[in-house]
């Protein structure tokens, strides 16, 4: 299922006008404890999101079939067996990949949805520049699995049509692999050098270079902004842990 981005957006407003709201109704209080109390209520559905996503099931990227050099007729016949057989299992690894990405994006919007519903009415301002910092990054990795939905979506089609597997189908398993593990530098840099491979694909009627540039994209700002709330969100702890000593700060620590 591929997210336009007005649909996409909504929860990341929804949950933002929520803050937006919390901000304005703390600027003139002193809600230690509420905010204190919040921070942990949202790092409760946090972790509840993170056990949702590591409990999904395992999948693993086929390996593509290699040849010996100067092989044997056995070992020639074996390979060339596995070569006719291996587009089935990169079409069953998108499957799975598809399903992966739509299990994340629904517990990520479900995380979303119950973080906008909580109470933000008493909470410092500080302490709701936090949470929106958290729920930016949140809605990223739902954007970012969204579009890799799309492009699993798209590739597969054109994998079933052309029947064999390319050379940028061996570069989005390895991608897709990346992304699965949250290891969105390595989706970066596997989808910094394709333009070679979707040429390739010219032929095709689909429009996979702006399906993969539209990711690399999105990859590239999570692992930006990632970077940034980790930088930032120590600073922030510590304004609150100033303020307000006596309150239990932990839920506030990066993750």
């Amino acid at each position: 299922m591929h997210y336009p981005p007005v649909v996409r957006s909504t929860r990341w407003l929804l949950a933002s006008c929520t803050l937006v709201c919390g901000f304005l109704a703390a600027c003139s209080h002193d809600y230690g404890p509420a905010t204190s109390a919040y921070l942990r209520e949202c790092e409760s559905l946090c972790a509840g999101l993170a056990g949702q996503v590591r409990d999904l099931p395992k999948i693993a990227a086929p390996s593509k079939p290699t040849l010996p050099t100067d092989p044997t007729d056995e070992q020639q016949r074996v390979f060339d067996g596995l070569m006719r057989i291996y587009p089935l299992y990169v079409n069953q690894y998108h499957a799975a990949v598809l399903k992966r990405c739509q299990a994340i994006s629904e517990a990520y919007g479900q995380a979303l949805d119950r973080i906008g519903a909580l109470d933000a009415a008493k909470v410092d301002p500080a302490g709701i520049q936090l949470i929106t910092r958290h729920v930016q990054l949140l809605s990223e990795q739902h954007d970012f699995f969204a579009e890799l939905h799309s492009l699993a979506d798209l590739n597969q089609t054109a994998l079933v049509r052309r029947r064999s597997v390319d050379d940028l189908d061996v570069i989005l398993v390895g991608v897709f692999n990346s992304a699965i593990a949250w290891d969105t530098a390595a989706v970066v840099a596997g989808l910094k050098d394709v333009s070679g491979p979707v040429a390739k694909r010219q032929a095709e009627p689909y429009k996979i270079g702006e399906e993969v540039a539209k990711l690399a994209g999105l990859a590239a700002q999570l692992q930006r902004d990632t970077a940034a709330y980790q930088a930032d969100s120590p600073q922030m702890t510590a304004g609150l842990q100033a303020k307000y000593p006596g309150q239990d700060w932990g839920a506030a620590q990066p993750k």
